[in-house]
């Protein structure tokens, strides 16, 4: 048991630490208050319906920024129930901003987000109490003006005007209060160019949501391609021929269309395409969503002066593309289509059967009935084989498995070129990957045959005639050696 004089230290300990935080959270609210009640702008984003963005300071002679925006809170939709449970309660979607004036479009919700944040986070850093020129501030009138609506229609103004004398902040006043100051790196989120407040997407979807992809191209070294995107094996090439695609690439690609962005608004209508090479563009993609709504059109001229056009079906101008995105989405068979000799699981591989020219080389290994079952996908150190040759010999294939999988085309050849036919009807070495028991999946067969410096391989899983380089032949074989029986102990004399 506790003596008294310990019980009762323990309970002056749990008393002063309960005292530090209730102290410590009545600090933080006070502080949270205090904050709030310096608020210039008292209202919550969340009750913003309008907001008008006035900026006579801009030289319309020279800028491209109007003087007058006005953004408009779209109503919000509630999400339908599921057909399996409907009487699942309705979500809101998250609200959408439309920019209403000087023209009608998308807004980019994360920059009018930022805005509002800005607007309703705002503090003064000083207040000139005695002023009344309000002219002398650049606030009579106003340089700058934001107005926003709430959606009880009450409206409230924040008027912006000259920097002060370092121009390290703003004067500004807010519903007709005091003059204050505010940091001038706050102007940037609160007055938004136009085009920074445009949604700026060419395509809207995600990758999940894309069935195929058919690539036209006007380009004669490019020829077209369609891309399918199957539930089984994912991204294949399907025309002009039935190609595996290499996953990299492709989701490099899928990056970009799917995270695609305007860089300039050139049209507000897609009325005078050859103006801009797009009667007839360099490349075309229609995209075919898995679900039932119409395929989307994506278009992209040639570069035209160090520019690059585009439109799509899911917007209304016509808008340029960084060149180098740009370049990315033209079809390009031999970038996107897979390199590998081959691609392994060496868990689900069952018998190897070698066929080689050395016949020491000549063996088949059966998966090792002793590899522990440490998970359900063991690493390939943890996976053995047994030599059909040498009874009781279990060995690790990690090095043979890595060479297989990293042997990368350096050249594709048809797979009728005579030369290399001529060295694989009789192939230096040929591997058969039989699958473990119980899988659906066909063998796989690499044969490899060199003549000088040159090293040919035909695999079951490609079309084409691979040119490897040399050195993958050395380690294949490298690998293989080591599988020759082991030379016999010498006894030792007596």
């Amino acid at each position: 048991m506790l003596k008294r004089s310990t019980l009762g230290l323990l309970v002056v300990a749990l008393l002063l630490a309960g005292g530090l935080w209730l102290a410590d959270t009545l600090q933080k609210q006070s502080g949270q208050r205090a904050a709030d009640q310096n608020r210039l702008l008292t209202f919550a984003s969340e009750a913003v319906a309008q907001i008008h963005i006035e900026t006579p300071s801009a030289n319309a002679a020279v800028d491209t920024q109007p003087q007058r925006i006005q953004l408009e809170k779209q109503p919000l939709s509630p999400t339908p129930a599921t057909t399996s449970n409907p009487a699942t309660p309705t979500s809101p979607t998250p609200a959408t901003w439309q920019i209403t004036q000087p023209l009608t479009t998308p807004a980019d919700g994360l920059v009018v987000d930022n805005l509002l944040r800005a607007a309703t986070t705002l503090q003064p850093q000083a207040t000139i109490r005695e002023a009344t020129d309000y002219a002398e501030f650049g606030l009579e009138p106003a340089r700058d003006q934001l107005t926003f609506v709430l959606e009880d229609e009450s409206r409230h103004t924040l008027k912006l005007g000259s920097p002060n004398f370092d121009g390290s902040s703003l004067y500004a006043q807010a519903e007709q209060g005091s003059v204050v100051t505010i940091p001038v790196s706050q102007r940037t989120a609160l007055l938004p160019s136009l085009f920074a407040l445009r949604d700026k997407r060419v395509v809207t979807l995600n990758a999940s949501e894309i069935g195929s992809i058919h690539l036209q191209s006007t380009d004669k070294d490019r020829p077209s391609l369609k891309l399918l995107n199957s539930p089984s094996s994912g991204w294949q090439i399907v025309e002009p021929r039935p190609l595996n695609t290499d996953t990299t690439v492709i989701n490099q690609f899928l990056g970009r269309l799917t995270n695609l962005q305007a860089t300039e608004f050139v049209a507000e209508s897609q009325e005078n395409l050859a103006s801009f090479d797009l009667a007839r563009p360099q490349t075309q993609l229609i995209i075919s969503r898995k679900d039932s709504t119409p395929p989307i059109t994506l278009a992209i001229s040639g570069k035209k002066e160090e520019k690059v056009y585009a439109f799509s079906s899911q917007i209304e101008g016509v808008v340029t593309l960084d060149p180098e995105i740009a370049e990315g989405l033209r079809p390009d068979l031999a970038a996107w289509r897979d390199p590998h000799l081959v691609s392994l699981v060496p868990s689900q591989i069952g018998e190897i059967q070698i066929e080689a020219a050395d016949d020491s080389l000549r063996r088949s290994l059966m998966p090792s009935t002793s590899t522990p079952a440490t998970s359900s996908s063991p690493s390939p150190a943890e996976l053995t084989w047994e030599l059909s040759d040498q009874p009781g010999r279990a060995v690790v294939l990690t090095s043979l498995f890595t060479t297989l999988q990293e042997a990368k085309a350096t050249e594709f050849l048809p797979a009728s070129d005579r030369q290399a036919n001529r060295l694989l009807e009789k192939p230096e070495l040929t591997l058969t990957l039989m699958p473990q028991a119980g899988l659906a999946t066909e063998p796989v067969r690499i044969s490899l045959a060199q003549e000088g410096f040159d090293l040919y391989a035909r695999s079951s899983t490609q079309t084409d005639i691979l040119k490897l380089d040399v050195g993958v032949m050395e380690s294949v074989l490298s690998s293989l050696r080591s599988l020759r029986p082991l030379p016999s102990p010498t006894a030792s004399p007596s």
